[in-house]
């Protein structure tokens, strides 16, 4: 089974140092970093608009907790969005690249 992990961040080099880590341990294949996204949330009773960067990382099911942990120690939220979705891979090529390398 297949995930995609989302969170967001204000800082880019948290995304980076992030996914960087996530890669460089093969923990995940590959992270995506999204921009330009204006986050609008309620927080401590406002409302927030926020700019803000998406990281989106492709894994497979025993990374799941790795990944979490990760993020959670590197975030400069005190409380990060870490969300996942179960993902199909219609790219036998993709597949394999993805299990060779996380």
């Amino acid at each position: 089974m297949y995930y995609i992990i989302q969170t967001t961040t204000n800082d880019k080099n948290t995304a980076l140092k992030i996914s960087k880590i996530l890669v460089k341990e093969k923990i995940s294949a590959c992270a995506q970093i999204v921009e330009n996204v204006i986050s609008t949330y309620r927080w401590n009773e406002n409302i927030e608009f926020q700019n803000e960067y998406i990281l989106q990382i492709k894994c497979k099911k025993l990374n799941l907790k790795k990944i979490i942990n990760i993020i959670t120690e590197n975030h400069n939220y005190d409380v990060p969005e870490i969300i996942y979705f179960s993902m199909g891979i219609a790219n036998e090529k993709y597949k394999i690249w993805l299990d060779k390398n996380c």
